[in-house]
């Protein structure tokens, strides 16, 4: 091997250990800029799956939705939340799976795609544009 090949053959290697460690450690600095919060408790995370009872329902304050946010829309347009409709469904018998769905979507109705929340701004996406506002 020429001197050349020996200096070409050492940075090659350079570059493909910079490389790798570039590629391993790109997840950690993907969200380096906010912090995700405090873990859910047993409540929050069934809420997050839609089960929740109505007294679990509170005034809070905004830092406690720090976040992005995800419109749960899709999810009952594609079926995705018929067992969380069919579980309260089972659990109060005086209205059907259809009303239930009936009801919520009315309510989860949105063109607002993701919302996110970080340090009192508010943003709004919709159909690839973005609208903020900040709340004191």
């Amino acid at each position: 091997m020429t001197l050349e090949e020996t200096v070409l053959a050492i940075r090659l290697h350079k570059l493909a250990v910079a490389l790798g460690v570039f590629i391993v450690s790109a997840p950690a600095f993907s969200h380096g800029h906010h912090s995700h919060g405090k873990p859910l408790t047993e409540v929050e995370q069934k809420a997050a799956n839609g089960v929740f009872d109505d007294a679990n329902v509170q005034n809070r304050k905004l830092s406690d939705w720090d976040g992005v946010w995800q419109s749960v829309y899709p999810l009952l347009q594609s079926g995705k939340l018929d067992p969380v409709f069919q579980k309260k469904a089972d659990a109060d018998k005086t209205k059907t799976f259809a009303e239930i769905k009936d009801y919520y979507h009315k309510g989860y109705a949105t063109d607002i795609e993701m919302i996110g929340i970080e340090d009192g701004i508010v943003e709004f996406h919709r159909n690839n544009e973005t609208t903020s506002c900040k709340y004191d």
